[in-house]
């Protein structure tokens, strides 16, 4: 079942990768998610602006998202039928 859970996530993320990058709507600063790309650069990008904000004396606030727990309370069929509104495919093009 786990290994079924991990596929299907897998091609899920995937096909939204394909749609985004098709369409062009990740900025071209996003490293995460993207081929040949990491999340290094943005470890350092975060470390330099909560530096600049405690110079500043500013406040920071970060928000976390686990998006492998994101979905996983909710009904597949569902959220594919949301997806299907939205026009994203079930196969990528």
């Amino acid at each position: 079942m786990c290994v079924f859970i991990h596929a299907h996530l897998h091609m899920c993320i995937h096909m939204c990768i394909c749609i985004v990058e098709k369409a062009g709507i990740l900025e071209p600063g996003q490293s995460g998610g993207r081929q040949g790309r990491s999340t290094d650069i943005n470890l350092t990008k975060l470390e330099w602006v909560t530096r600049e904000a405690l110079a500043q004396g500013k406040r920071l606030y970060r928000v976390d998202v686990d998006f492998t727990n994101a979905f996983n309370a909710m009904s597949q069929a569902a959220l594919w039928a949301v997806m299907r509104a939205y026009g994203i495919p079930e196969q990528p093009a």
